[in-house]
């Protein structure tokens, strides 16, 4: 069961149970967007879309100045167990981003880990949840995020090391306000967090993931009150040591159900997600 269709919906017994297999996985999924960027003819294609110019704050020096980001956007199909997807990715790359901006204010609020300085090394959050509770102070769609269950690990990854796990689960119930004419949306979902890593045969570049997939907790909406959606997504944290470049990745296949059509979504969601870029950095940077 692959646990990137969004018709598969997991609970805590049903989980992706190896942590080496959602890495590679999620790995391969996102290399292939960079691959057909650079004009590879294999593999599954994405198609290029709109470029986006937008105003991002950046640091120079003691001083806050705002610059232009490029983010592009990319779509796809999938037909993971017979489900067909439509996936929306932004890419953005930033330059002059230092060692500690990247780790404590990057990787500290995106993905939840902490660089220990001590050891020069990455570990998980005390809480994993972090990352999703503190998601609502830079996106403001978010209501509320209430924590199902915190701190799942999985076997594999805790009997390697099980006081340093490479990664975990956390599930939780998000509520969104889109408008206000619309009714608020409830997503469940469990996500993976997976710290950073050196990449192999690149000991100057790193990357982190953030995987999240359906949740089969509550599936009703609170009988109505609100609309229960959904979304499946991957995000990419990747930095360059020696360029100081961030590579910020997120792609998603997602539906807001009730009275918006999924084709009318699938036009809107490139010129969405790319938004969370200068919110982000407006929130880190001020």
């Amino acid at each position: 069961m692959s646990f990137l269709s969004s018709a598969n919906l997991f609970n805590k017994t049903t989980l992706p149970v190896s942590h080496e297999n959602i890495v590679q996985t999620i790995q391969t999924f996102t290399d292939n967007i960079f691959l057909n960027r650079d004009g590879a003819t294999s593999g599954h294609k994405w198609d290029r879309g709109s470029d986006y110019h937008l105003d991002v704050p950046a640091k120079q020096g003691p001083a806050t100045t705002m610059t232009k980001q490029l983010v592009e956007t990319y779509n796809t199909y999938t037909n993971f167990d017979g489900q067909s997807d439509y996936w929306s990715c932004r890419i953005s790359e930033h330059k002059s981003i230092d060692e500690d901006l990247y780790r404590e204010k990057i990787v500290g609020n995106l993905n939840g880990s902490v660089f220990k300085k001590e050891t020069g090394e990455w570990e998980l959050p005390e809480k994993l949840s972090y990352r999703c509770t503190n998601e609502k102070n830079y996106f403001h769609a978010i209501e509320s995020v209430t924590v199902l269950h915190d701190n799942v690990f999985l076997e594999s990854a805790s009997a390697e090391n099980v006081s340093s796990p490479s990664g975990g689960w956390v599930e939780i119930e998000a509520l969104y306000k889109f408008s206000p004419v619309l009714k608020k949306r409830v997503f469940n979902e469990w996500v993976y967090v997976v710290k950073p890593f050196k990449v192999s045969g690149d000991s100057s570049t790193e990357v982190s993931y953030v995987l999240s997939i359906r949740s089969d907790h509550n599936q009703d909406g609170h009988k109505s009150e609100h609309v229960p959606a959904y979304y499946v997504s991957i995000e990419k944290l990747q930095y360059n040591y020696t360029t100081k470049q961030f590579t910020w990745l997120m792609c998603t296949a997602s539906d807001c159900k009730g009275i918006v059509p999924q084709f009318v979504q699938n036009i809107m969601i490139n010129k969405a997600v790319v938004h969370d870029v200068p919110l982000f950095f407006s929130y880190i940077i001020k």
